[in-house]
């Protein structure tokens, strides 16, 4: 299944725009370029606030409009955007040609398991006529707005998200951490890597894989524990597992299961190779 890909556009300078007329259960408008017939429908919505112009990825053409707007400025936002209507499905039949089938999935995860907030978010894509892909989280789900098909923008938006949200989720587990076990440590940042959850200088600062916002709460506070514990052993040896067992009783379990369990519990695209 394709991930769901919103096209918006606000309402624009007239264009010369053929006839829209009503054709039974849907409204049908005749593109201006190809004089091909389309259907679309209109949706109210007590919480939009301005009419919207939408674009499934199979073609689908949506208008939300206020709850109380009358249908007859939807028939007009149409008319005045018919060029653009055509445009965007066209880029979109070339973007699902390009993402064919269940590829999608893997170019565009459709949820972000968060199990370290206890959160499984939607990802909704929203195609605009820009240059940037931006990512926030909007009303239960996650909102991929921008040039969205350009993959490997929105590969990097998401990994951008999932940096910051490390920064504000994790860093007062890590200040907490830091306490229970009496180990201070210098700065703290957050990266996304493929093969390493953690790191400690020799400076005592400390980077973490912002990648464990995927796993629960225990797992991350083991790579934190492990990490602390480099700042009195800097090294792997008989002396530092004991540490690390000390404040952490299961860290072998949560050592080997973050490798084994990583792929399941990951999306496959934000394993690749960055």
């Amino acid at each position: 299944m394709a991930p769901s890909l919103n096209s918006e556009r606000r309402c624009t300078a007239c264009e010369s725009a053929p006839s829209v007329k009503n054709d039974g259960a849907a409204f049908v408008a005749t593109l201006p370029l190809s004089r091909t017939r389309k259907e679309y429908s209109i949706r109210r919505s007590a919480r939009a606030s301005r009419l919207t112009l939408r674009v499934s990825p199979s073609g689908a053409v949506e208008v939300v409009i206020p709850f109380f707007t009358p249908e007859s400025e939807a028939h007009e936002l149409i008319g005045k955007n018919l060029l653009w209507l055509e445009r965007t499905l066209r880029r979109l039949q070339g973007w699902q040609k390009a993402v064919p089938g269940t590829g999608g999935e893997v170019d565009y995860p459709v949820t972000f398991p968060l199990r370290f907030c206890g959160k499984v978010l939607p990802v909704a894509y929203e195609w605009r006529d820009v240059c940037w892909v931006g990512v926030r989280e909007s009303e239960g789900r996650l909102a991929v707005a921008g040039a969205v098909l350009d993959a490997n923008l929105v590969h990097a938006a998401l990994r951008d998200y999932l940096i910051r949200l490390a920064g504000s989720l994790l860093e007062p587990l890590m200040r907490r951490t830091s306490q229970e076990c009496s180990i201070p440590y210098g700065g703290l940042e957050f990266r996304i890597q493929r093969r390493r959850w953690g790191s400690c200088s020799g400076r005592k600062n400390i980077s973490l894989n912002a990648l464990l916002l995927f796993f629960p709460p225990e797992y991350a506070r083991y790579v934190m524990v492990h990490e602390l514990c480099h700042i009195r052993e800097m090294n792997h040896s008989a002396a530092f597992w004991r540490l690390v067992g000390t404040f952490c009783r299961d860290y072998r379990y949560f050592r080997s299961s973050l490798n084994r369990e990583s792929a399941k519990m990951i999306p496959n695209v934000l394993l690749r190779k960055i």
